[in-house]
């Protein structure tokens, strides 16, 4: 089981090696640095609503209207059989 634990924590140590020298290679010798400093403010600008496309304020229902339909509902149903 020692051994196991020591070839977990090499393989491990390997892979975080590889990545870091990766890392480096990317970032300074190949100099192609991924672009992480996007700018949203611009991208804003595709999502605004035209005047054509303004949202509608929900229509709202009372309870006491929502009660009346449904025992109208039941008693419907009721009919129906």
């Amino acid at each position: 089981m020692k051994k196991f634990g020591k070839f977990i924590f090499g393989v491990t140590t390997l892979a975080a090696a590889g990545a870091g020298l990766y890392y480096a290679y990317k970032k300074f010798v190949d100099g192609t640095e991924e672009d992480d400093d996007d700018d949203f403010e611009d991208d804003l600008d595709e999502f605004e609503l035209d005047d054509e496309e303004t949202p509608k304020a929900p229509e709202y229902v009372s309870l006491k209207e929502a009660d009346e339909n449904l025992r109208k509902a039941d008693q419907d149903a009721a009919r129906a059989e």
